[in-house]
């Protein structure tokens, strides 16, 4: 019967040494990996930051006139529409609840310039 010679101690000392560099080079390149994301998410850090300084000012400057314009819409719609609302129920022969009649359409404003032809009945 034939057996395996055991390893010489030169053979597992190369075979060590060859797994250590291995290791060796595998946490090296972890380290770049962790080194490169830093540096990306640094870096989109500092640009958004810089963004923000940048554009905050003007976005708060636009939305307060935004809200300036829709201010002054509400005051000018306000004055043209009615105090209340009326509504009209007809009560129809043979129902028991009252329906809902609609209202005439409101006039056009004087802005829209909608000139209507006299009506003739």
């Amino acid at each position: 019967m034939s057996q395996l010679a055991p390893e010489s101690p030169a053979t597992r000392n190369a075979y060590a040494s060859e797994v250590a560099l291995q290791e060796h080079m595998i946490d090296e390149a972890v380290v770049y990996f962790c080194a490169i994301v830093a540096i990306f998410l640094l870096a989109v850090l500092l640009i958004t930051g810089v963004l923000w300084l940048a554009y905050g000012s003007l976005a708060r400057q636009h939305a307060a006139e935004v809200e300036a314009r829709r201010q002054r819409w509400n005051q000018h719609a306000n004055r043209d529409q009615p105090r209340h609302v009326v509504i009209f129920h007809r009560l129809e022969p043979g129902e028991p609840y009252p329906t809902h009649v609609a209202q005439p359409a409101p006039l056009p404003c004087s802005r829209e310039g909608v000139r209507r032809p006299p009506r003739e009945i």
